[in-house]
């Protein structure tokens, strides 16, 4: 909660140098996004057709923002993408997307754009995005370049709820410290969201790794109270053997 209100203090204290484009054409929702952008204070926003006008636009101004269509055909989102990172390097672009997960939207962050924004656009939601784009942790780079993807989000799932049991326990105890086990819920929530939005393949595949590393944490001393017990039974039999 600490880091939200810090990123939100960040962003609107140099909202005033932000230069907005949005591109795409032919889509209804555009006019509600720029709508968006101006009420909550980002009033350099200007329109682009197509991604080329943006990257002749991104060369000749001072964009620091691009809000792009992913529908728009004129070259690949992906090489669009590549392009105007050449172009600035700390851009920060932002893919409107009705299905992420069919858009490949992954690969168009793995390749530098810094979050997406699912339609219909309100106020709460483009400020929300444009914050956590702006100002908020970069994308993981282990989940970025992991081999194995699903992997990485069943080990992420798995610390971060038991982050959060552990924090439960604490706060039934203390309920002055129920403000961190919120927060680690909001956490969890969060990443499964974005596992089964961005996990390789199917949720088939990402519920399979979820539960390979719950039997391998069940059996790792180190790592779960079963894995303890195991541990303890094992020395016992072998000191009652002997």
């Amino acid at each position: 909660m600490a880091k939200d209100r810090v990123a939100e203090r960040e962003f609107y204290q140099k909202i005033d140098r932000y230069h907005v484009l949005v591109v795409g054409r032919d889509n209804p929702i555009l006019p509600q996004l720029r709508t968006a952008l101006k009420s909550i204070g980002m009033l350099n926003v200007t329109p682009a057709e197509t991604y080329s006008a943006a990257v002749i636009a991104a060369q000749a101004g001072k964009t620091t923002h691009v809000l792009f269509d992913t529908r728009e055909s004129d070259m690949p989102a992906l090489t669009f993408v590549e392009a105007m990172m050449k172009i600035r390097k700390d851009v920060i672009m932002v893919a409107l997307s009705n299905d992420p997960a069919v858009d490949n939207v992954f690969d168009l962050i793995r390749a530098g754009a810094r979050g997406f924004l699912v339609p219909p656009p309100t106020i709460g939601s483009v400020e929300s995005v444009m914050i956590a784009a702006t100002s908020g942790a970069p994308f993981s780079e282990a989940i970025l370049r992991a081999k194995d993807r699903n992997q990485v989000f069943a080990d992420l799932i798995l610390d971060l709820l038991y982050r959060a049991a552990i924090l439960k326990r604490r706060a039934l105890d203390d309920p002055s410290t129920e403000a961190l086990f919120d927060r680690a819920w909001r956490a969890l929530i969060n990443t499964v969201d974005m596992s089964k939005m961005f996990c390789e393949h199917s949720r088939d595949h990402l519920t399979r790794s979820i539960v390979h590393s719950c039997i391998a944490r069940a059996d790792d001393s180190n790592k779960s109270r079963l894995g303890k017990v195991r541990k303890n039974l094992t020395q016992k039999r072998t000191t009652t053997s002997s």
